[in-house]
């Protein structure tokens, strides 16, 4: 894209930040062939690549997913909570120290 062209980019759609990679031969000649492959620059190959590996990931942090019995043991857990116990009891009926007038 030239560079009048990016200009009349929105602030937030203008590709203005930059990482620096070292990697190896064999690194550098693998990603040059995917981009060739696909039809594309080193550039926006690693690029791409990166951020749907990177969203990926936060996906999969975000989301939690489980097999149906421990779907079932979690929502039994949470209608059936275990009695609490003396100290968590203690706990909950004292004052706060946020709370404590200063003496």
């Amino acid at each position: 894209m030239a560079t009048a062209e990016m200009r009349k980019l929105p602030a937030e759609k203008r590709k203005n930040h930059r990482f620096d990679l070292r990697a190896t031969a064999e690194q550098k000649s693998a990603i040059e062939q995917a981009a060739l492959l696909k039809q594309t620059s080193a550039t926006n190959f690693i690029l791409d690549t990166a951020y749907e590996a990177a969203q990926r990931v936060i996906r999969e942090q975000a989301n939690i997913v489980l097999s149906t019995s421990d779907w079932q043991a979690f929502c039994d857990a949470l209608d059936n909570p275990p009695e609490p116990s003396p100290a968590l009891r203690k706990l909950i009926t004292r004052r706060s120290r946020l709370n404590r007038e200063k003496l």
